[in-house]
């Protein structure tokens, strides 16, 4: 056959994982070596898993668990298929290191973490998309015909047409395409203006009813901005002697509810010892729970008693200027995006869990995992206290 047949130019499949490896790797037992594997003929480099359809414990590889083959395969792309894995690959390296540092806090006994804005806005974009990388593991999910999916069927017909995509999958990569190229300021700034220019309160009503063709453009971008602006990020550490786990449909899962309203919170699990949170920020006062009680609201949640707090900032070179507070929002638009203000420096407080609370955030894990899914763990006895726990529960 011919060097340059199109049977030799078409590249090998690849296992793409929607867990990284490097999140992973976190959940091997710290004995393990990998880099010895070779030398004992031994594949080590494992991790635990409980397979629900099969009921079963045992050690995966971790380059064939938690993916998919060829899932990020860009077929549209004829020049590079693969482009989309690589841009995530960079985009994970970045977000490995920043998670690296948070672990570095802890294992130190600091209470407390920094980040510069530039690594705030990679987190930021590294957990959004572990969450848009859930979606593809729900086949309705862009399905135009589902009957959850009625406010974009127009959407998604709009879309299809103006870039020629075909399939689900195709509205599913050019998503990812779209938030891996899109700077995080610029998905934010395109919806803030689209907030301004509808009013809030229109705009969210659009949304649950039909999808304006005018915003086709930007749609990405407003999930991707609603979560950024209206649900704010802390860490969480398991409790001395406890982990959490991780299932393969886990990151980005919703728990709580204000009078039926979901997603008080977005989990995002990182390792045995952190998870990454976003909470709404009406909870950013901690006077607002007993308050919201006080009027009859209805709250629904097994983790508004942990206390978390938004990142406190220190702006490199920012005045506040004179005027309403839709000039001070304009003015912050644009400080944004300036090299000055990629230096901000935010500093989280770690919040160490309870015991309890470590098994509560577990039991949603536990709770929300497919029926064919499966969960990862660190340690069979923290495993094992984790389902107890689920088990005793109401």
């Amino acid at each position: 056959m011919p060097a340059n047949s199109p049977r030799n130019n078409i590249p090998k499949d690849q296992y793409q994982h929607y867990i990284p490896r490097f999140i992973l790797r976190y959940f091997q037992d710290a004995q393990i070596q990998p880099r010895c594997a070779r030398k004992s003929g031994i594949d080590k480099d494992t991790i635990l898993v409980y397979d629900i359809p099969n009921q079963t414990f045992e050690p995966q590889p971790v380059g064939k668990v938690h993916g998919i083959v060829n899932m990020y395969r860009d077929h549209r792309n004829t020049q590079n298929v693969d482009h989309l894995e690589q841009g995530l690959s960079r985009l994970e390296n970045d977000a490995a290191r920043v998670i690296r540092s948070i672990h570095q806090a802890i294992d130190a006994k600091r209470d407390v973490v920094t980040m510069k804005r530039k690594e705030l806005v990679t987190v930021r974009k590294f957990i959004y998309l572990m969450h848009y990388r859930r979606t593809s593991l729900i086949p309705s999910y862009f399905d135009e015909n589902d009957p959850e999916s009625g406010p974009l069927r127009e959407y998604y017909k709009f879309l299809q047409k103006k870039h020629g995509l075909r399939t689900q999958n195709d509205i599913f990569l050019f998503g990812m395409k779209y938030i891996l190229e899109t700077s995080h300021h610029e998905m934010v700034n395109a919806t803030e203006a689209l907030w301004e220019k509808y009013g809030m309160k229109d705009f969210a009503m659009m949304l649950r009813t039909r999808v304006d063709p005018d915003i086709i453009d930007n749609f990405f971008a407003v999930d991707y901005a609603t979560m950024a602006d209206m649900l704010f990020l802390s860490i969480w550490q398991a409790a001395e002697g406890e982990e959490f786990v991780v299932a393969n449909n886990s990151f980005g899962l919703w728990e709580g509810a204000i009078d039926g309203q979901p997603a008080i919170h977005r989990l995002f699990i990182v390792s045995p010892k952190i998870a990454l949170i976003l909470r709404q920020t009406i909870f950013a006062n901690e006077e607002v729970m007993p308050s919201l009680l006080s009027q009859g609201a209805v709250v629904n949640s097994s983790l508004t008693d942990i206390p978390s707090v938004p990142a406190s900032s220190t702006h490199a070179n920012f005045t506040r200027p004179r005027g309403d507070d839709a000039a001070v929002m304009r003015a912050l638009a644009a400080y944004r995006v300036t090299p000055a203000a990629q230096e901000d420096v935010f500093t989280f407080k770690i919040t160490t869990l309870t015991k309890k609370q470590t098994l509560a955030l577990n039991h949603v894990v536990l709770l929300n995992v497919l029926d064919n899914g499966n969960v990862t763990f660190a340690s069979p006895a923290a495993m094992q206290r984790t389902v107890e726990s689920y088990l005793q529960s109401p």
